[in-house]
């Protein structure tokens, strides 16, 4: 509660990675939990789409056994997560 009524998480660019130990293991859910939690702080979200790769999804999905989409896809989210940083860093100086 306090960080959001003193606005700390406002437009801080944030993203979603979770891990399951199975396929259907309810990773989407959590995902969707966690970026309604950052809607409410007012932050900027992004998925895990980038210009080098596929499209995307709301953020990245991993199984604890993946080796190699899951993986690729969170660091896509990351290269997201930090331009996207960059590129909005004038609306977080207070």
């Amino acid at each position: 509660r306090r960080l959001r009524k003193e606005k700390v998480l406002l437009n801080v660019v944030g993203a979603g990675l979770v891990c399951g130990g199975s396929r259907f293991g309810g990773q989407e859910p959590t995902l969707i939990t966690l970026i309604a939690m950052m809607l409410c702080h007012g932050m900027t979200i992004v998925g895990d789409g980038h210009r080098d790769a596929e499209a995307g999804h709301l953020g990245a999905c991993i199984q604890h056994n993946e080796q190699d989409n899951g993986w690729e896809r969170a660091k896509n989210l990351g290269r997201r997560v930090a331009e996207a940083a960059r590129t909005t860093q004038h609306l977080r100086r207070r």
